[in-house]
């Protein structure tokens, strides 16, 4: 198969599971569609220049929205997001995702999540930006906790200077 007509079935997956459209049954058909999750955690706010200092340990908030695709190992993901650090300093976002996990039946699942969004850092208005990382989910009945580990890097300039805030928060939270 050619790398558009897969690229092109993956669109026409995910736009169908996304209206509504039933896909074959997998064999965790018992799980909903669409689960709603809430998380806080820890964060740092850490520029990728190691010359410049961090901004201290914070917290980071989170609300997400996970849709189940046709593509049994992938979810479309929505997430709003808040980190604010120990000086005062922070920022919100609005990002959406793609997450990718095992389709074998584990106990604890591994998954790797990415995507972009928009970034709104105190004082600065609204800058594109990216988001990358890895979790651990512990299924339990129609819930699941989950442990997360995120990188998030926004636009904030032109060269060297362009990716110099990220932060990483470590996130612990439940679906439903």
């Amino acid at each position: 198969m050619s790398s558009s007509k897969l690229a092109s079935a993956l669109v026409v997956s995910c736009l169908a599971s996304a209206a509504g459209a039933q896909a074959p049954a997998p064999r965790d058909s018992a799980a909903p569609p669409l689960t709603f999750g809430v998380g806080g955690g820890f964060a740092m706010h850490s520029p990728l220049r190691p010359t410049t200092p961090t901004d201290g340990l914070g917290y980071t908030a989170t609300a997400q929205l996970e849709l189940r695709t046709a593509l049994r190992p992938l979810l479309l993901r929505g997430e709003g997001s808040l980190a604010r650090w120990s000086n005062g300093e922070r920022v919100s976002s609005l990002t959406a995702a793609l997450v990718a996990r095992p389709t074998a039946r584990w106990r604890v699942l591994p998954y790797a999540v990415g995507g972009g969004g928009i970034y709104f850092p105190q004082g600065a208005g609204s800058a594109p930006g990216w988001t990358l990382g890895a979790g651990l989910q512990l299924p339990a009945g129609t819930r699941a906790l989950f442990l997360e580990s995120r990188l998030h890097a926004m636009s904030v300039g032109t060269g060297i200077e362009r990716w110099r805030y990220t932060y990483s928060p470590l996130t612990l939270g439940i679906r439903f």
